[in-house]
């Protein structure tokens, strides 16, 4: 049961830091986007875009980086697990 708790809060983890990550791409490549499309807007002159994007960016780093200490909690759960298997076999083997 302590396995099974450790994969899904391991999972659970690395699910918010992918998601996190990936929206703060997301956010990056936003930007070139949009000057890509329209290079000659008065949006692209000014720095507003970068600002706001860099804002962005920075929360769903955070949010990414929020998800690490949860998939280290898994990865101590599933760890202790495996010892807990492990020294059981030995146990019963004599």
């Amino acid at each position: 049961m302590l396995r099974l708790l450790g994969w899904i809060v391991l999972l659970a983890g690395l699910g918010i830091m992918i998601l996190g990550l990936g929206l703060a791409a997301q956010s990056f490549v936003g930007i070139y986007h949009d000057l890509a499309a329209d290079p000659m807007a008065d949006a692209a002159t000014t720095a507003e875009p970068e600002k706001a994007a860099a804002d962005e960016m920075l929360r769903w780093a955070i949010v990414g980086f929020a998800g690490a200490p949860v998939a280290a909690v898994g990865l101590f759960l599933t760890i202790i697990a495996k010892r807990n298997r492990m020294r059981a076999r030995r146990l019963a083997r004599g």
